[in-house]
């Protein structure tokens, strides 16, 4: 029987940075535990995962960006300024906000440029993309940051809904199916939701996010 484990690698890092041991049995017991986690860190890598906000170390638990120091790991970008990429302790940014759950396995929560910042709350996407999967007439979605002139950003979604719903579920409908079940206020879709044919892909599958964001900015869409 084949056992498909998810793993965490960069170029900037020289490749895989975590991930699952199979041969060991207790980290193939945990693959089962945390199906969603990228395993565990390799040797060689130190982690660490700060606060946005402030730059302090995280505990265990703690959704921020990670950081990554190996002696292996990039200098610097080609012909490029790239000291925004490490921070004044030397460690490089990923860009990625993550967390370790108690077994020390890494979980992508989501981009730091991907996250909305609505009256100075830092409000993570996936959140709520994961709430609107819940109803049964979505297909596909995707949320973002809407320009606001007092509140910095405000939430938007864009919904692809099955072929079988088409026409019969509304836009406020589906909003306010999202805003009863979201953690808190700050959460609520409040910028608006747009109902899509389809999303916007590059050739290989992925969603193109930030010209869908701006597509629905310009009203091209």
């Amino acid at each position: 029987m084949a056992t498909i484990v998810q793993g965490y690698g960069q170029t900037e890092n020289t490749g895989l940075l975590t991930g699952f041991n199979i041969g060991d049995p207790e980290e193939k017991n945990l693959t089962g535990k945390h199906p969603d986690s990228c395993g565990r860190v390799m040797p060689t890598f130190e982690m660490k995962v700060v606060d946005i906000d402030n730059e302090k170390i995280l505990p265990k638990g703690g959704r921020g960006e990670l950081r990554v120091k190996n002696k292996y790991m990039m200098n610097g970008y080609y012909k490029m300024d790239s000291s925004s990429a490490f921070d004044s302790d030397g460690w490089f940014k990923t860009g990625d906000v993550v967390y370790f759950d108690e077994d020390d396995c890494l979980h992508i929560v989501d981009r730091v440029k991907d996250i909305i910042d609505y009256a100075l709350h830092w409000i993570h996407p996936s959140t709520i993309e994961q709430i609107v999967y819940q109803h049964p007439a979505v297909f596909e979605n995707f949320v973002f940051g809407y320009p606001h002139p007092t509140d910095t950003e405000r939430t938007y979604a864009v919904v692809v809904l099955k072929d079988e719903f088409k026409n019969k579920v509304t836009e406020d409908e589906l909003i306010a199916f999202v805003n009863e079940r979201v953690p808190n206020d700050w959460y609520k879709i409040r910028a608006g939701l747009t109902f899509l044919d389809k999303m916007l892909k590059t050739p290989t599958g992925k969603l193109r996010r930030l010209a869908m964001k701006q597509a629905i900015i310009d009203k091209k869409v």
